[in-house]
């Protein structure tokens, strides 16, 4: 026999519920069911962005935006020779068309041969693009290099001893 039918007095305690409030067959025990987690504030973040802030600079406060804080700071960073602050400042600067690569007449890497100096290889680079070079550009290249070289650089062909600079 179950407890429901019997008329027999029932000590209520401790694990012993009275009747009445325990739970019905077929009714949860939580209605309701777990809360939803509430998950992340949502924020409107280019408001966020544009809200000024207050900093001091040089013993003097100031109102700016909080991206040039931002962008400054990673400017500081990528002037010390942080390369994700610069990877993030080159980032930026192509998502807001701050560099046009369009005039950039050349890029990449020039390997510039041992024999001769850097900067006459920045010279024939400029007037003939990458090497390899022909004997006649290279002629024209020491030519205009030695018209301008510093006494500075005179000094360092020296103690190096370039071959292409021999005649």
């Amino acid at each position: 026999m179950s407890d429901d039918q019997n008329d027999e007095p029932y000590e209520v305690g401790y694990g012993k519920p009275p009747k009445a409030t325990r739970f019905q067959k077929g009714q949860s025990g939580n209605p309701a069911g777990r809360p939803k987690s509430r998950g992340a504030v949502s924020i409107d973040l280019e408001e966020f962005l544009d809200t000024p802030v207050e900093v001091t600079r040089n013993g003097a406060s100031q109102t700016v935006s909080p991206t040039k804080v931002t962008m400054t700071k990673q400017l500081e960073k990528a002037v010390n020779g942080d390369l994700s602050s610069m990877d993030h400042l080159l980032a930026q600067f192509i998502k807001y068309n701050a560099i046009d690569f369009g005039t950039v007449a050349r890029s990449g890497v020039a390997v510039v041969p041992k024999s001769m100096p850097f900067a006459m290889g920045r010279i024939l680079f400029g007037l003939y693009g990458p090497p390899p070079w022909t004997n006649r550009q290279i002629n024209h290249g020491r030519t205009e290099y030695l018209a301008y070289r510093t006494e500075e650089q005179r000094l360092d062909d020296e103690r190096i001893g370039y071959e292409d600079l021999n005649d």
